[in-house]
């Protein structure tokens, strides 16, 4: 089976290499941007690249942390967003992870935003978009299960 790991890849390579191997010693073959195992193409943007992975994959795997990462160009949709959105329009399984603390964040910060309370980037959450993505797989029609991770 073909994995792809979606994700912000330079605050995440300790665990997107740790999964990478996990998943390879299962037998499965991983699409990593940041291993060489998505053929480049220097005629497209690299995100395209990545969404082309997210289409001819047969499993996505994301993970959500605290940082946002890079924006499509012309929108405000993250890549990852992006990328997920590609592989559920493709009928791909996806998994999607939440680490556990900006899973808490999100729900303690859900009360001081009805409260009128500004976000403050934080150690957890640096950035109030990782919250806003997270509400946008909960809202999904179909798809919309979110795990939390500790390590």
């Amino acid at each position: 089976m073909k994995v792809f790991i979606s994700s912000t890849i330079y605050d995440l390579k300790d665990l997107r290499d740790t999964l990478q191997q996990w998943l390879e010693e299962k037998g499965h073959t991983v699409l990593a941007s940041e291993a060489g195992t998505i053929p480049i193409d220097s005629s497209k943007h690299s995100y395209e690249v990545c969404l082309e992975a997210a289409r001819n994959c047969d499993c996505l795997v994301a993970i959500i942390d605290r940082r946002f990462g890079g924006v499509m160009p012309g929108g405000k949709r993250s890549i990852t967003l992006a990328e997920i959105e590609e592989a559920f329009a493709h009928e791909r399984r996806v998994w999607v992870f939440v680490r556990k603390s900006v899973w808490d964040a999100k729900n303690a910060y859900d009360g001081y935003k009805r409260a009128g309370v500004p976000f403050q980037p934080s150690n957890i959450v640096s950035d109030e978009r990782v919250l806003d993505l997270i509400d946008d797989l909960r809202r999904r029609p179909t798809g919309n299960w979110l795990f939390t991770f500790r390590t």
